[in-house]
C-alpha cells in the first residue's frame, strides 16, 4: 500500500514537471518573437535615418553648388567692371548708365568678346554674359533692399552720397556699386558692393578736340567741329556718334584737313555728364573716340519784371543756371500770337541767377502774358512760360456794389462784393475805415481775386456792430499803378426792436395762462419800437409795420391761421381788429417787427380761447319766509376751464320786481328790478339766495348767470308771483 502510494505521489510529482516544462517552453517562444518585432522596427529606424541623411546630405550639397556658382558669378562680375579701363567708370554714373554700357548700346569702346571658356558663354542676357554669369543666372545693377544702387564719394565732406544729383562730376570719386546676382530656378540671390574709380587712363582711340566742347540741355541744332589726327574722309562711311544720354547727332560733313561737322542737340530732360564720349567713324570704316563734350544742366527761368505797352526799359530775367557766352540771348514767345513783336534790344549777363534785357514792347499787345525763351552762353534753353506781363498804363476802375453807400445790414460779416478791370491786377484789397470817411488807419484789411471782371468776399474777421464803416476797393494795374473804388458808408446794426403784444380778454386761467373771451371781434393789441436811425451810433430805424401771426392751439408750432398787419402809431401802440376767428378754439398770437437793418424783434407769445357758449339756468323756485323775506333756489351751469370753454361763474344775479315793471320787461324783472341780489352755489349745481326783510307787496323774480368768458345765460323767471 505504501509503495504504491509512493509510486503514486511519484508518477503525480513527474506529470507536473513535465506540464511545468512545457509551460516554459511556451513563454520563451512568446518572449523570442517579441524580440524579433523589436529588432525589425530598429532596424526600419536606422534605414529612414540613413536615407535622410542622405537626402540632407545631396540637399546640402546642391545649395552648396548653387552657392559656390553664385559667389563665381560674382566675383567674376566684380573683375569684369573694376579691371576695365577708362572709359568704363562714369563720373557721376547711374545703374541705367552701366546698365546700357555694358550691354553694348552705347558708342564706348567695345568690350572684348564672350569666348566659349567664359564663364557667361551661351547666356542671352548682354550684361550678365558680358559679367560672366553662366545661364540660369543674372547679373542687374540693383540693390534689393535699397533705392541706392549706386552711391557717390563726396571729397568734400568725407562721406557717400546716394544721389546723383548731389554728386559732382568734376571730382570724379570713387563710386560704390552694388549688383544683384539671381538663379532664376529655384529662385536664389545674393548681393556685392564694391568701389570703383576713374584711374585716369588716357583713351587708347585717338586725341580729339571739339568745338564747342560745353553743351547745355535743350540746346537744338548747335553747329560743332571735332578735329584731331586720324580724321579722313576716304570712303562713304562717315559718321559721327556722341555716347550721352538725351544727345542727338544731325547730318555730319568732313572738313579738310581733319575737321567734322555736325549738328548736335540735346534734349530739355538730359542728365548732366562730363566727359561724354564722341566716336568718329570715318570714311574707312576706322572709328576714333575720345572724351571731349561735356553735357550741363538746362538754365531754368523763375520770373520776369514787367514793362508798360509802348515803352523801352529793361526787364530783370529772374532763374537759374545763367551762363555768360556768344551763344547767350532771349526772344519773347510763344510762336503763336504777338508776343514775338516784343524786340529784345539787348542781353546782358548779370549772375548766373540774373539777366537783364533790354526791352522794346509795341503800344498795342494782345496777349496778357508771354514766355521767355533764353538760350544760354553754352547753347542751353530754356522757356520761362508766363513770366511777363505787359502793362497798362491805364488806372484800372474798380468798385464796391455791395454793400451800398449808406446802407444798413445787421451782418457783422458781410459779403463784399464789386467790379473791376479784368485785364488788370487780379489781387482787389478791401480797406474798411471806422467812421463816415476814409481816413486814419483801417480797423481791417483783406484782399480777394477778381475772375472776369468781378469779385466776391467776406472781411476777414467779424466787424463790430452798432457801428458805421466806410470801405475802399483797390486794383493795381500790371505796371502797380492803382485804381480806387469810390468810398462806400455803411451801418452794422444788430440790435432787435422791441415789440410786445397784449392779453385781447381779461379773463385768464392761473393754471395755464390762456384768456378767454366771447367775441371773435376783439381787437389784439400791443407797442412796437419807434426808434430812428441814427447812423453816428449805428443805429438803424424801426420799421412801423407789425406782422402778427396767430397759430392754433396752445403753443406757436401750431398751424398758422393767419397773418396779419398793423401799423405802429407814433406812440408805439398798435391794433389790429377783423381776425374773424372761429368760437370753441384755443389760438396762439406773437408779433414781429423789422427794422432797416433786417432785424427782427419778436413779441412774446399771448394764447386765448372764444368761448360763445353761456351757462343754463333751470327750475326757479321762489319760497315765502316769515317777517317779509323770501328763498330763491335754481339749478345753474357748473363748468370748469377747457381748452375750448371758460369756467362758469359760481355766484348768479337774482332779479326781483313788481308785477308793472315784470310785464313792462317781457315776463321779466332784469330791464327794470326793484331789487337785485347775487345767489351763491351751495352744492352741486343748486344755487341759492334767502332775503333780508323787504317791503310788503307781491313781487316776481328772475334769475340770470354768466361764465368767466362773459357770456350769460338766458334770463329765466318763477313761473308765479310772491306776496311777502
Amino acid at each position: 500500500m505504501m509503495k504504491t502510494a509512493r509510486a503514486k505521489i511519484r508518477a503525480r510529482r513527474v506529470h507536473d514537471h513535465e506540464l511545468g516544462r512545457s509551460r516554459d517552453a511556451g513563454d520563451t517562444l512568446i518572449e523570442v518573437l517579441l524580440a524579433v518585432i523589436v529588432l525589425s522596427l530598429c532596424g526600419l529606424a536606422l534605414i529612414t535615418a540613413f536615407g535622410t541623411a542622405i537626402s540632407s546630405s545631396a540637399t546640402y550639397r546642391k545649395l552648396a553648388s548653387v552657392d559656390t556658382v553664385m559667389r563665381t558669378a560674382e566675383e567674376s562680375a566684380v573683375a569684369q567692371i573694376q579691371q576695365q579701363a577708362k572709359p568704363l567708370y562714369i563720373p557721376c554714373g547711374t545703374a541705367a548708365q552701366y546698365t546700357l554700357e555694358f550691354s553694348g548700346l552705347l558708342p564706348y569702346p567695345a568690350l572684348p568678346a564672350v569666348s566659349s571658356t567664359s564663364p557667361g558663354y551661351g547666356n542671352t542676357d548682354a550684361v550678365s554674359s558680358r559679367l560672366g554669369a553662366p545661364v540660369g543666372f543674372t547679373v542687374a545693377f540693383a540693390n534689393p533692399t535699397s533705392a541706392n544702387n549706386i552711391q557717390y564719394w563726396d571729397t568734400a565732406n568725407h562721406q557717400f552720397v546716394t544721389s546723383s544729383l548731389d554728386c559732382v562730376s568734376s571730382q570724379n570719386g570713387p563710386e560704390l556699386i552694388t549688383i544683384t546676382v539671381t538663379q532664376l530656378k529655384p529662385f536664389l540671390s545674393d548681393t556685392s558692393s564694391f568701389i570703383v574709380d576713374d584711374r585716369g587712363a588716357p583713351s587708347t582711340q585717338g586725341a580729339l578736340s571739339a568745338s564747342p566742347s560745353v553743351i547745355g540741355a535743350g540746346a537744338k541744332s548747335v553747329p560743332v567741329a571735332v578735329t584731331g589726327p586720324g580724321l579722313n574722309d576716304n570712303g562713304s562711311k562717315l559718321a559721327v556718334s556722341v555716347g550721352c544720354m538725351g544727345v542727338t547727332v544731325g547730318t555730319t560733313t568732313f572738313n579738310a584737313p581733319s575737321t567734322v561737322s555736325f549738328l548736335l542737340s540735346v534734349a530739355n530732360s538730359a542728365p548732366p555728364s562730363d566727359n561724354c564720349p564722341v566716336t568718329v567713324t570715318n570714311g574707312d570704316g576706322t572709328t576714333l573716340t575720345d572724351y571731349v563734350i561735356d553735357i550741363k544742366p538746362a538754365p531754368t527761368v523763375t520770373a520776369a519784371t514787367s514793362l508798360a505797352l509802348g515803352t523801352t526799359g529793361n526787364v530783370t530775367v529772374t532763374g537759374t543756371g545763367f551762363i555768360l557766352g556768344s551763344s547767350l540771348a532771349a526772344t519773347f514767345g510763344p510762336a503763336t500770337g504777338d508776343c514775338p513783336s516784343i524786340q529784345v534790344n539787348q542781353t546782358l549777363f548779370v549772375s548766373p541767377t540774373s539777366l537783364s534785357l533790354n526791352v522794346t514792347v509795341p503800344v498795342s499787345l494782345s496777349a496778357t502774358s508771354c514766355d521767355i525763351d533764353v538760350v544760354n552762353g553754352d547753347y542751353g534753353r530754356t522757356v520761362g512760360s508766363g513770366v511777363f506781363t505787359p502793362t497798362s498804363t491805364e488806372t484800372p476802375t474798380v468798385a464796391i456794389t455791395s454793400p451800398t453807400n449808406g446802407d444798413y445790414t445787421n451782418q457783422t460779416s458781410p459779403t463784399f462784393t464789386g467790379t473791376a478791370t479784368s485785364t488788370d491786377g487780379a489781387t482787389i484789397t478791401v480797406k474798411i475805415y471806422s467812421g463816415a470817411t476814409a481816413t486814419g488807419s483801417p480797423v481791417q484789411t483783406f484782399t480777394t481775386t477778381q475772375t472776369s471782371g468781378t469779385w466776391s468776399s467776406p472781411p476777414t474777421s467779424a466787424l463790430p456792430g452798432g457801428a458805421r464803416y466806410t470801405a475802399v476797393a483797390s486794383q493795381n494795374n500790371s505796371a502797380g499803378n492803382p485804381g480806387t473804388s469810390t468810398p462806400i458808408t455803411f451801418v452794422i446794426d444788430t440790435t432787435k426792436p422791441v415789440v410786445m403784444i397784449a392779453a385781447p380778454f381779461t379773463d385768464q386761467n392761473s393754471s395755464t395762462g390762456v384768456f378767454y373771451g366771447n367775441s371773435s371781434l376783439t381787437p389784439i393789441t400791443g407797442t412796437g419800437g419807434t426808434l430812428a436811425a441814427s447812423p453816428s451810433t449805428g443805429q438803424s430805424a424801426d420799421l412801423a409795420p407789425v406782422t402778427v401771426t396767430i397759430y392754433k392751439g396752445a403753443t406757436t408750432g401750431g398751424t398758422v391761421v393767419g397773418t396779419f398787419g398793423a401799423t405802429v402809431l407814433s406812440g408805439g401802440s398798435w391794433s389790429l381788429s377783423g381776425t374773424s376767428l372761429s368760437s370753441a378754439q384755443e389760438y396762439t398770437a406773437q408779433a414781429t417787427q423789422q427794422d432797416g437793418a433786417g432785424n427782427v424783434g419778436t413779441s412774446n407769445a399771448v394764447s386765448f380761447v372764444i368761448d360763445t357758449v353761456a351757462p343754463v339756468v333751470s327750475n326757479v323756485q321762489v319760497t315765502k319766509g316769515s317777517g317779509r323775506k323770501f328763498t330763491v333756489t335754481f339749478n345753474g351751469g357748473t363748468n370748469a376751464y377747457t381748452a375750448t370753454t371758460s369756467s362758469d361763474q359760481n355766484t348768479a344775479t337774482v332779479y326781483v320786481c313788481t308785477k308793472t315793471q315784470y310785464n313792462s320787461g317781457g315776463n321779466s324783472c332784469v330791464s327794470n328790478p326793484t331789487y337785485t341780489d347775487t345767489a351763491s352755489l351751495t352744492s352741486g349745481s343748486l344755487f341759492s339766495y334767502t332775503s333780508t326783510p323787504i317791503t310788503a307787496g307781491t313781487y316776481y323774480f328772475t334769475v340770470v348767470q354768466s361764465d368767466n368768458a362773459g357770456n350769460s345765460s338766458i334770463p329765466v323767471s318763477y313761473s308765479s308771483s310772491v306776496t311777502v
